[in-house]
């Protein structure tokens, strides 16, 4: 798709979860955070021994309440929480919670993404 949607996922996805199955934070600020997919776009950097990442950074919006553990992110087709199919999800390489007043960033780089899954090295959370 042109468009997908970054989610953060706090339950363990299996091969059968949907977009609308993945469990994902209750903060009623959080969003799925858009990402341009197509071949005109500049979110990913080009391909390098199949892996792209990210040239652009992205953030979730500031969390209103504190979300539960997050291990997990998955790809989206569609941007609404509940709803559409769950392209690709992988693990972040470590356990980490977004408190009231933080924000979850990824700068350019931290993002990665191979044929199997998304790759994450370090999921900063900024104040």
């Amino acid at each position: 798709p042109d468009t997908l949607w970054l989610a953060a996922i706090t339950e363990l996805p299996t091969e059968a979860s949907t977009g609308a199955t993945i469990t994902e934070p209750t903060d009623p600020a959080y969003a799925r955070v858009e990402i341009d997919n197509s071949a005109a776009g500049t979110f990913w950097s080009p391909a390098s021994l199949g892996v792209k990442s990210n040239a652009e950074g992205l953030f979730f919006l500031d969390a209103e309440s504190r979300w539960e553990s997050t291990l997990w992110a998955g790809l989206c087709d569609d941007a609404d929480i509940g709803e559409g199919n769950l392209i690709m999800w992988g693990e972040w390489t470590r356990e980490f919670v977004v408190d009231t007043g933080q924000y979850l960033f990824f700068r350019p780089g931290d993002l990665a993404l191979n044929a199997m899954a998304p790759i994450q090295r370090e999921p900063v959370t900024e104040l």
